[in-house]
């Protein structure tokens, strides 16, 4: 009870402090979601525009991938500004965008919390520095279901369904100088999942942690040690990122952006766990490599009449993320999946060509079983 009173304490402070951030972030939130039928993280996309409110991007510096990211400019308004950026060199002030045609001045003032020109003459910063000035925060979010459910309700003959209470807890620490630098680690428990004490497993039901260095030098664009994901020909080799989801503007159906992103979502599937660096050969030229080594859930099956060596098999993968019952935690982690892979890539303002692969090993067979 101790316990739980610190964290409702914690998260009521948490609560004040959300209260005073910028109306200019949520309405960008609610801007990225308008047209947009399919499922996304909000803490994610409220974490990513509050750090680029918080640290203005140079919109001299940005790329047709981080352009892509910011989720604030459609296609064509991006080539227009590149194509302008190449024409009459960098821009010497945001109302300097009035001048392309695609640009309104309602886009001007809504790019203007997040998008900057910055002081050419700036002095790079060295990671010691980066570690020692970064922001720290700490969110708490406890939650749960007043009314009894199915799973929580034990008669007098047997046991509940599921093995933990039905409280629901998030914990998320997050460092970050700029957005050069992100470090963070995410922990959460589901309702029905235990707490600390496990009969199968001992410690937190799911834990994710990352650190991402971005634009260090001109050579080093990204290095992401941990959990991430990454996104190569537009989404139709891999994504892991936002996506454009359902929409009329036939324009939204490709999936964009930089290669590499540190996974901050508390999905528990669908990341990749390793290290992978994007290098910047030149400014035309762009080499991505990755490896990851990560467990799945899965359904694991007996394919043998030979006991003794008997051969197992995944009848499918689970993708739910609930551990709750002793099933559900037996079928936790059972796959392997070693991930290795990388991109070439060459571009120009409007065009540009890539050289992807991607090899998935797991070290358990998957097939699937037959539906009768």
């Amino acid at each position: 009870m101790k316990v739980y009173l610190i964290i409702i304490s914690l998260l009521i402070c948490n609560l004040v402090s959300s209260q005073e951030l910028p109306q200019e972030i949520w309405d960008q939130v609610e801007l990225f979601l308008e047209d947009r039928e399919d499922g996304v993280d909000l803490s994610v996309l409220f974490d990513r525009y509050k750090i680029y409110y918080e640290n203005p991007q140079d919109i001299n510096q940005l790329s047709y991938d981080d352009l892509q990211d910011l989720g604030l400019l459609s296609d064509i308004q991006i080539i227009d500004l590149l194509a302008h950026r190449e024409k009459y060199g960098n821009l010497i002030m945001i109302e300097e965008l009035q001048s392309i045609p695609s640009f309104q001045t309602s886009d001007i003032q809504r790019l203007r919390p997040f998008l900057q020109v910055s002081d050419p003459n700036k002095l790079p910063v060295s990671l010691k520095s980066m570690l020692k000035e970064s922001r720290h925060e700490v969110f708490l979010k406890w939650g749960r279901v007043l009314e009894e459910r199915a799973g929580f309700v034990s008669d007098d003959e047997s046991l509940p369904d599921f093995l933990g209470d039905p409280n629901r807890l998030t914990l998320r620490y997050r460092g970050n100088f700029e957005n050069k630098l992100r470090f963070g680690l995410i922990s959460e428990k589901d309702d029905g999942e235990q707490f600390l004490s496990d009969t199968i497993n001992t410690g937190l039901d799911f834990v994710t942690a990352h650190f991402h260095l971005r634009d260090y030098n001109s050579l080093i664009k990204d290095v992401v040690i941990g959990d991430y994901s990454f996104s190569f020909g537009q989404g139709l080799i891999a994504h892991n990122g936002f996506r454009a989801g359902k929409s009329a503007f036939v324009t939204q159906v490709k999936k964009g952006g930089r290669v590499l992103r540190p996974y901050t979502s508390i999905t528990e599937n669908g990341f990749h766990r390793g290290a992978a660096v994007t290098l910047s050969l030149s400014p035309q030229i762009e080499v991505t490599s990755f490896f990851s080594r990560v467990n799945r859930d899965g359904n694991v099956r007996v394919d043998s009449i030979d006991f003794d060596t008997p051969d197992l098999f995944l009848s499918s993968l689970q993708t739910t993320g609930m551990h709750r019952t002793v099933n559900e935690k037996e079928d936790k982690g059972t796959l392997g999946l070693t991930s290795i892979g990388g991109s070439i890539k060459y571009f120009k303002t409007n065009f540009d060509i890539s050289i992807n692969h991607l090899s998935n090993l797991f070290d358990t067979p998957l097939i699937r079983e037959d539906n009768i």
